[in-house]
């Protein structure tokens, strides 16, 4: 008997070792490179004539085994094969963007009507607000003026409050997916409300923003758009606490203010969607990862090892503290070679 891979799972070769992504069950298990040679030359798994290749039975059994007791693979006989075609790697979303964060500051109150109506033009569908001070008029404001929009995911991070009424807030406020309390007497996520998370860490600007950490995204969405696009920031537009338009608040460069131009005409500016199209298969040390797809990136902070001609810049995420080539994680705040790159960025103060 033949066996095929499901077509929803993908085999991602890395430098030390693969995983194979199961994009329909959101997880990722991890392989040796020799399975994933094997998954990749064969479309078809003869295990039988696996064996006789190889020469060696017990490792070919042993691969056979895992993959079906991960229902990774499924018997077909050779006269069905070519009725379980591979899925489209190809990526497209019918919006101008699809995604914004907003810092929250009186600065921009009373361009909250303009910018939900951008959003809406534009198809945007989540957002995530920052807000750095306790305002809950404010906050009620905007989501009340959201109440209409197209959105569909409004993520929000909040200073801890004792008096808060989580419930109330997401009660009220259906697009209200999660709720991140920063500065909190604990960490833990509230049993039963898996979208309200609390968090010891004192958050006062983006430059908290970039870390990458073994929590990894493999729905279709997300790997598909990784395949294709820049993880972080396709599709993406931010404006930042002074009102700057920007493709994350983090980012220094600047693509006008929303105190003397609309976000439309923003968006329209060279170079805001110079990144868009940067996947992982292109920036250096992520291209060796196994995780590079499901994984998100950040331009914001980078090594500032690699930029090429254009100036674009191609190093590795700054926070990121996973070595391919080892198949280790690392605290990337310590190590000797990031040192230059967190000085340039201000970051020696910042809780890492």
């Amino acid at each position: 008997m033949k066996y095929k891979l499901f077509s929803n799972c993908f085999p991602v070769k890395g430098a030390a070792k693969s995983i194979v992504v199961d994009i329909q069950r959101n997880d990722y298990k991890n392989i040796p490179n020799s399975l994933y040679n094997i998954l990749v030359e064969n479309p078809v798994l003869d295990f039988d004539m696996l064996n006789s290749k190889y020469g060696d039975e017990n490792i070919v059994d042993e691969y056979k085994s895992f993959l079906l007791e991960n229902e990774m693979i499924f018997e077909c006989p050779e006269n069905e094969l070519d009725n379980f075609p591979p899925i489209s790697t190809s990526f497209f979303k019918p919006y101008v963007l699809t995604n914004a964060i907003i810092e929250i500051s009186k600065l921009i109150e009373h361009k909250i009507k303009e910018i939900k109506e951008s959003f809406d033009e534009f198809g945007i569908q989540d957002c995530f607000l920052m807000f750095y001070e306790d305002d809950k008029a404010l906050l009620s404001k905007i989501m009340e003026e959201f109440s209409d929009s197209r959105l569909i995911s409004v993520q929000i991070l909040y200073p801890f409050r004792n008096k808060v009424n989580f419930k109330s807030i997401k009660t009220k406020y259906q697009r209200i997916t999660k709720l991140i309390f920063f500065n909190s007497p604990y960490e833990k996520t509230l049993e039963g409300l898996p979208s309200i998370v609390h968090t010891k860490r004192n958050i006062s600007s983006f430059k908290h923003c970039g870390q990458i950490r073994n929590y990894f995204v493999a729905n279709i969405d997300s790997f598909l758009e990784s395949l294709n696009h820049n993880s972080c920031l396709h599709k993406k537009i931010s404006i930042d606490r002074y009102g700057n338009i920007k493709n994350c608040p983090a980012m220094s460069e600047s693509y006008g203010n929303i105190q003397n131009i609309p976000l439309n005409e923003g968006y329209m500016k060279e170079g805001f969607r110079k990144y868009w199209n940067l996947t992982k298969d292109e920036i250096e040390v992520c291209k060796d990862c196994e995780f590079r797809y499901i994984c998100t990136d950040c331009r914001a902070f980078t090594e500032r090892t690699h930029f090429n001609k254009n100036n674009i810049d191609k190093s590795k995420p700054l926070k990121c503290g996973y070595d391919p080539y080892k198949s280790q994680w690392e605290d990337w705040s310590i190590n000797p070679l990031k040192k230059k790159a967190i000085e340039y960025y201000g970051l020696k103060e910042i809780e890492r």
